[in-house]
C-alpha cells in the first residue's frame, strides 16, 4: 500500500503545529495536488495517502478549535449576562435611592403642607366655609375648584412644557399629567388620570 512521502509528513507537520488555518490551506494544496495526477496511479494513490494522513492530523485539530470556540463564545455570553445584571442591578439601586432621597422628602412635605392647609381652612367658621364652594370642595375632596377657563390654560401651559408636570389631590390621586410627563413615565393620560400616584414609584 502507498503511504505519503516523509517530506509530506514533514510539511504537513509543520503547518499544522503552526495553526489550524495553515494547516488547513496545506490539505487544499494536497487536494489540488491529486487532481494533477489522475494519469499517474502510484502518484495518484501516494497523493491519496497524503490526504488520509493529513486528514488523520487535521480532524482532532477542527475538533479542538471548534470546542474552544464554543467555550469562547459561551464564556462571552455568561460574560455580556453578567454585566447586564450588575447594570441592571445598579440602576434598580439609583432609583430607589432617588425615590428615598428626593420622591419620598417631597411627599412627606406635601402631605404636611395639605394637613396644614386644611387645619387653617378648618379654623373658618363654618358659615363661611359653607359660603364659599372651593373652601368646601377643598376640604372634602382635597381639589380646589377653578373655573373652567383657567383649568384650560393651566392645562395648556403644562403641555407645552418640556418638564413632567403632574397634579395631584391631598389622597396622592392623579388629577393632571402633561405630555412630558408621558413621555418620562411611559404612562398615557388616561392610563394614570383617576389613579394613586404610588403606580409611577417603584414597589
Amino acid at each position: 500500500a502507498n503511504a505519503a512521502t516523509p517530506e509530506f509528513n514533514t510539511t504537513f507537520s509543520a503547518a499544522a503545529a503552526e495553526s489550524v488555518d495553515t494547516a488547513l490551506r496545506a490539505w487544499h494544496r494536497a487536494v489540488a495536488r491529486v487532481a494533477l495526477t489522475t494519469n499517474d496511479l502510484a502518484a495518484f494513490n501516494t497523493r491519496l495517502a497524503e490526504l488520509h494522513a493529513a486528514a488523520a492530523t487535521l480532524v482532532p485539530m477542527l475538533q479542538h478549535a471548534s470546542s474552544t470556540l464554543h467555550t469562547e463564545a459561551r464564556d462571552d455570553v455568561e460574560t455580556h449576562r453578567i454585566v447586564f445584571l450588575v447594570l441592571a442591578v445598579l440602576a434598580l439601586l439609583c432609583v430607589v435611592v432617588v425615590f428615598a432621597m428626593v420622591f419620598r422628602p417631597m411627599l412627606a412635605e406635601l402631605t404636611h403642607e395639605e394637613e396644614g392647609t386644611k387645619l387653617m381652612l378648618k379654623m373658618i367658621p363654618e358659615d363661611v366655609r359653607q359660603s364659599v364652594p372651593a373652601i368646601a370642595e377643598y376640604l372634602r375632596r382635597g381639589v380646589i375648584l377653578q373655573d373652567t377657563k383657567v383649568q384650560s390654560i393651566n392645562d395648556a401651559m403644562a403641555d407645552m412644557s418640556t418638564l413632567p408636570t403632574i397634579a395631584i389631590d391631598f389622597q396622592g390621586i392623579i388629577l393632571r399629567f402633561s405630555r412630558a410627563a408621558e413621555e418620562t413615565f411611559q404612562y398615557s393620560r388616561d392610563e394614570v388620570v383617576g389613579k394613586n400616584i404610588k403606580m409611577l414609584m417603584p414597589a
